[in-house]
C-alpha cells in the first residue's frame, strides 16, 4: 500500500487536532478562575480571622480597663495583646496587633469620630494588619502564576461602653 505524501499546504488546512488549541485555552481560563476562587476564599477567611482577633482584643482591652482594679492603659493593652497572641500567634501569623494598634479614646456617635485619649475608659480602637510592610502578608496559591504573590489586609474594631440613663437614675426593669 502506497503512502500518500502530505504537503505543508495540506497540513495547514487540516482540521484534525484543532480541539487541542481550544482545550488549551479552556484549561488556562479554568485555572485562572479556579485560582481567583481559591485565593479570594483564602483572603476572606484570613480577613475574618483578623476581624475576630481585633474584636476579641478590643473587648478584652476595654473590659480589663473598666473592671480590673487599678488597671491602667498599659496594663489593659498588655492583657489585650496577650489575648491577641492566643488568637493569632506571632509564630504563625506574624505581628498582627501591635501596642500602637490599641488606642483608648472617646467615640462621638453624632459625628462618627474617634478621638484618642489615653485616660479614657469609654472606648477603644484596635487595628490589625497582615501586610507586606509587616512581613506577614497573606500569600496566594494559584495567582502566583499570574504574578500576584500576596494580599495586604487590615481590619479595625471599635468598642464603646454604654450606660443607659435608667441605670444611673435607679429605674431598672
Amino acid at each position: 500500500m502506497a503512502r500518500k505524501a502530505h504537503s505543508f499546504a495540506d497540513f495547514s488546512q487540516a482540521e484534525y487536532g484543532s480541539i487541542s488549541a481550544g482545550g488549551l485555552i479552556l484549561i488556562i481560563v479554568f485555572l485562572a478562575v479556579g485560582g481567583i476562587a481559591v485565593d479570594v476564599s483564602n483572603v476572606y477567611n484570613q480577613r475574618t480571622h483578623l476581624q475576630v482577633t481585633a474584636d476579641a482584643t478590643a473587648h478584652a482591652a476595654l473590659y480589663d480597663r473598666n473592671y480590673t482594679l487599678g488597671a491602667t492603659a498599659e496594663s489593659a493593652t498588655a492583657s489585650a495583646l496577650a489575648l491577641a497572641e492566643q488568637n493569632m500567634s506571632d509564630a504563625g501569623y506574624g505581628d498582627v496587633v501591635t501596642e500602637e494598634g490599641i488606642q483608648f479614646g472617646v467615640w462621638d456617635d453624632a459625628t462618627g469620630t474617634f478621638t484618642e485619649n489615653e485616660d479614657s475608659r469609654s472606648a477603644v480602637r484596635v487595628q490589625t494588619h497582615r501586610s507586606e510592610e509587616g512581613e506577614n502578608e497573606i500569600a496566594t496559591y494559584l495567582l502566583k502564576f499570574a504574578g500576584f504573590d500576596s494580599w495586604d489586609v487590615n481590619t479595625v474594631s471599635m468598642f464603646t461602653t454604654f450606660g443607659p440613663p435608667c441605670l444611673s437614675e435607679g429605674f431598672v426593669a
